[in-house]
């Protein structure tokens, strides 16, 4: 069953509020969205359940008997595979990227991802860590065909792109300050083999990413599927 992330707070924000329009189209039409402000925008790929259920677990494990003040986990319903992320967008930027990105979704057929182990980056040194990561593992090579494309189009239209190798994974925690840096290190060693499942990806999703006191929440804008259905 397909996890909760990314599904929506439904309300107005102060800092923002949406109307989203999703009109049953056929598959070779984009979705249209209507905004009223620039919001930060990302692409992404949901995670299942049993995947969500699995790095819950993996958290557990890491941090049973150890202080984690200073970690900031990411709540089960925002985590998610990062494609790209377009920055503060306005209505026409984000009309543009729908239909840039609808091609480049059909061209790439639905494909199944590994999650396994869990990293601390940086791995090595004496400082805390700054992130926790859940690997991932593209055995088809389609995953990196994708964010390869997506993160050419973002360049193409003037938007942010990624120029450092893509790394795909879970973001699981980001890290303010640690007390045992090595000890928190060694666990994630002793997970870095976890089996946490096997993703199918056969849609990428288009987010709004919405500060508020409690954290960031995530909404939908669009989906698109993979492949030609």
């Amino acid at each position: 069953r397909r996890g909760h992330r990314c599904q929506g707070h439904e309300g107005p924000h102060p800092q923002a509020a949406f109307s989203v329009t999703l009109p049953p189209l056929a598959p070779s039409q984009p979705q249209r969205i209507i905004q009223r402000m620039p919001t930060r925008t990302f692409l992404a790929l949901d995670l299942d359940d049993a995947v969500l259920d699995s790095l819950e677990e993996a958290r557990r494990r890491l941090v049973d008997g150890v202080d984690d003040k200073g970690i900031r986990w990411v709540v089960r319903e925002n985590l998610h595979v990062t494609l790209a992320f377009a920055g503060s967008v306005n209505d026409e930027q984000l009309a543009d990227i729908c239909r840039e990105v609808r091609p480049i979704c059909q061209a790439i057929e639905p494909f199944d991802f590994q999650l396994k182990g869990v990293t601390c980056q940086p791995p090595g040194g004496h400082r805390c860590p700054r992130m926790i990561w859940a690997n991932i593992e593209d055995p088809t090579g389609r995953l990196a065909m994708l964010q390869d494309s997506i993160n050419g189009m973002m360049g193409s239209m003037g938007l942010r792109s990624e120029v450092r190798e893509y790394l795909p994974h879970v973001t699981m925690a980001r890290i303010n300050s640690c007390r045992d840096a090595e000890g928190l290190r060694n666990r994630a060693k002793k997970l870095a083999s976890m089996d946490l499942g096997v993703q199918h990806a056969d849609e990428i999703v288009i987010c709004a990413s919405i500060l508020a006191q409690t954290g960031a929440r995530y909404r939908p804008l669009a989906r698109f599927p993979l492949g030609d259905a």
